[in-house]
């Protein structure tokens, strides 16, 4: 093989190599910014509100308590939440545990990014107990688990908050009875 031969082999070819090192040598670019982010609810319960607080004897000598509980909630997160369910307990002194006192239908409005809802304080919510040494202690939750329309969201952890009632909460002390009419 002559020499002209060879150097007309080998320009193209270190020409070739001289390109691909270059292309390897050249700074790779950072991650793409503005990458999309799944949008997620984030439903949280805001606040347990009592009204309406009533004491009453009952006619065998018990004293009896009432109020109406409204609880306000939001979508805090980036998207529409779609429909969920939500439940009021209450906690047992007796068997030291929650149990279900009202537990909503599922929600057929979605709640929108940002948007807030308040829903009780209605005569049908009224709350009574035999009035003791412990006051009403509640729990709202929404979104509950196993329930057909559970929502994903960005975070499960902020679905419940409980408040106790106490007459310092609402108004006058159970101490003085008042006739229920």
């Amino acid at each position: 093989m002559s020499r002209k031969m060879i150097v007309l082999i080998a320009i193209p070819i270190l020409l070739l190599a001289a390109v691909a090192l270059s292309t390897a040598q050249q700074k790779k670019p950072d991650a793409p910014t503005g990458l999309k982010i799944t949008s997620l609810p984030d439903l949280v319960v805001v606040s347990i509100d009592f009204k309406d607080y009533k004491t009453w004897t009952d006619a065998s000598g018990v004293k009896r308590g009432s109020f109406l509980p409204s609880v306000t909630y939001k979508n805090q997160g980036s998207a529409p939440s779609g429909s969920f369910q939500l439940a009021w307990e209450y906690f047992d002194y007796g068997s030291n545990s929650w149990q279900f006192w009202l537990q909503s239908t599922p929600l057929t409005n979605s709640l929108a990014a940002g948007q807030s809802f308040t829903e009780g304080g209605h005569l049908a919510d009224e709350f009574g107990w035999n009035i003791g040494a412990n006051w009403p202690k509640f729990r709202c939750r929404l979104d509950i688990k196993g329930v057909k329309g559970e929502v994903a969201e960005s975070n499960e952890t902020n679905n419940n908050l409980e408040k106790t009632f106490s007459s310092l909460t609402i108004g006058p002390s159970p101490g003085t009875p008042i006739i229920k009419k």
